[in-house]
């Protein structure tokens, strides 16, 4: 009987403990959140401001404006050295063609 007394109280103590520990973290974390019904003078000051929005995107704006010129006229660079490099593989087949079956071309009929 002493034995199962002695599990109760321990078990209580360690739930005492644990109520006090989960309490006190649950304060510590969120403490900063406003709660419900509160004056929420300074929930304006956890965001950004409509000025600061604009601020970002116009920023944005002009990095685009002056990159993205850049940008497009590499790829039509790109594109159109890619179409080279294409041509001379086309003339390199024609050429090995003509080569290889005494001397002529392929005509349309064999295409």
């Amino acid at each position: 009987m002493n034995l199962e007394k002695r599990r109760e109280r321990f078990q209580e103590q360690f739930r005492e403990q644990f109520r006090e520990q989960f309490r006190d973290w649950f304060r510590a974390r969120f403490a900063r959140l406003p709660a419900r019904g509160r004056d929420r003078s300074n929930a304006g000051q956890q965001g950004f401001t409509l000025v600061e929005m604009l601020v970002v995107i116009t920023i944005i704006g002009l990095i685009m404006g002056l990159i993205g010129p850049r940008v497009l006229n590499y790829l039509s660079e790109s594109k159109v050295k890619a179409a080279k490099i294409q041509l001379q593989s086309f003339g390199s087949a024609l050429d090995l063609f003509y080569y290889l079956d005494a001397g002529r071309f392929p005509s349309t009929s064999e295409a």
